[in-house]
């Protein structure tokens, strides 16, 4: 669906995923939803706001993206690799250590989001930052099912669980057999992980020529039948989704045994399973982010940017240019603050902080109904109105709504590399 705006200071918002939406003139405000949206500010000062996201962001002004996890978090998401030797990238042709998960690590980490695979099992190389996962070369689903039945693997609960299995079982099992072993599976996992998302892939085809047709025709057909399987999980309440991250690779992405992808497969494999966990966004026109409740991480570019990370502990970075950190309430706080300059300024809302702050007026650098600014390495509150207290020796800005009353200071950001900062830098709005 696209989206266009007026000549006006326009709030622009999508309705779904794939959404086009188009600013003109004045400073308008983009909403995306659901992920995978275009969104272009155009001429004027222009927001991207994910104030109502379901999960934290990274914003990069200077790629011009916005990427989240469609499940879990963004810091820290914790996924377990779940199957047979595919999983693991083992095979006694070609192995590959790692498998999908080299490519898999290698998209988070671009995107500047953080992953952490878990499993009893361990292999790759050393560019993957975590090896575990939970991939046994050779097993069939009702072995998998099993592992779980013993209870081994309660202590994981991932957010996540990317599950590719099936290909073993194409030698000997009936579809059906399958079909109701994959059934079984699904329920052991989600009543194991009740809070964990569980995203079931096709498997990979194998070459009819090495292997022979039969077992070809069983990969096919399996894969044919998962949505259903799936479908029939998710309407009983379980969360589960299909995905098409195996079957999406042809025989000529196999290596000479016909059975397991080669590294140019796995690449696909990964970055396929990358666009089922992410919602990315295309930011053009964009000169400012609000964040989410959540932990966000917001990179502004060159230019003059407006920053405001919202709940959560942020880490927002200005990118250069005279940037603005703003704060509605002081319990948006303990976020940081990479690289804040001497052009650089905070706005802070009078209404959300309280404490006599009058907007228009700046902060008093001795006791003052309308507000206090101290500096130090020790900054000690004056008065009894609202102070905002540097330390020179730590970074950190912190807010105390009635200096030297009962209220204890919240803090508000920590600035690396502990820069000087003064009033005139502290905006009342």
């Amino acid at each position: 669906m696209a989206t266009n705006g007026t000549n006006a200071a326009d709030i622009l918002e999508g309705d779904d995923k794939n959404d086009t939406i188009n600013g003109l003139g004045g400073n308008d405000t983009l909403k995306g939803k659901s992920g995978n949206d275009r969104l272009n500010g155009n001429s004027g000062n222009d927001t991207v706001d994910y104030a109502q996201a379901n999960n934290g962001i990274v914003a990069n002004l200077v790629r011009g993206v916005v990427v989240s996890p469609i499940y879990g978090k963004a810091s820290h998401l914790k996924v377990m690799p779940l199957g047979d030797s595919i999983t693991a990238g083992r095979n006694r042709v070609n192995p590959i250590p790692g498998a999908y998960r080299n490519q898999l690590w290698a998209d988070f980490s671009a995107d500047n989001l953080s992953l952490n695979f878990v499993g009893s099992q361990s292999n790759g190389p050393n560019s993957l930052g975590d090896r575990d996962h939970e991939g046994h070369p050779g097993w069939r689903i009702f072995r998998i099912n099993d592992l779980f039945v013993t209870g081994s693997l309660d202590s994981y609960q991932p957010d996540v669980v990317l599950l590719g299995i099936g290909t073993n079982d194409t030698r000997t099992k009936s579809l059906d057999r399958m079909s109701e072993d994959l059934g079984n599976l699904i329920d052991t996992i989600t009543e194991h992980y009740p809070n964990t998302q569980l995203l079931v892939s096709s498997i990979p085809p194998i070459d009819a020529s090495i292997n022979g047709n039969t077992r070809s025709n069983n990969a096919d057909n399996f894969n044919n039948l998962l949505p259903n399987i799936v479908g029939d999980a998710q309407k009983q309440g379980k969360k589960v989704d299909f995905v098409d991250v195996g079957g999406s690779l042809s025989v000529n992405d196999l290596v000479s045994d016909g059975i397991h992808p080669t590294a140019d497969g796995y690449k696909q494999m990964g970055d396929a399973w990358y666009k089922a966990l992410v919602d990315r966004d295309t930011l053009t026109g964009i000169e400012n982010v609000t964040g989410t409740a959540y932990r966000d991480t917001l990179i502004g570019d060159t230019g003059a940017n407006v920053l405001r990370g919202g709940g959560g502990k942020d880490i927002l970075t200005g990118g250069g240019g005279s940037d603005t950190f703003v704060y509605k309430t002081a319990n948006e706080g303990a976020d940081r603050i990479t690289d804040f300059g001497g052009n650089d300024r905070f706005k802070f809302s009078a209404r959300g902080f309280g404490g006599g702050l009058v907007v228009g007026t700046e902060l008093s650098t001795q006791a003052s109904a309308t507000g206090v600014f101290v500096s130090g390495e020790n900054p000690t509150p004056l008065g009894t109105n609202a102070n905002f207290l540097y330390s020179a020796n730590t970074g950190i800005l912190s807010f105390d709504v009635d200096g030297t009353g009962s209220h204890s200071a919240l803090d508000i950001a920590k600035i690396t590399g502990t820069p000087s900062l003064s009033s005139s830098q502290i905006f009342i709005t």
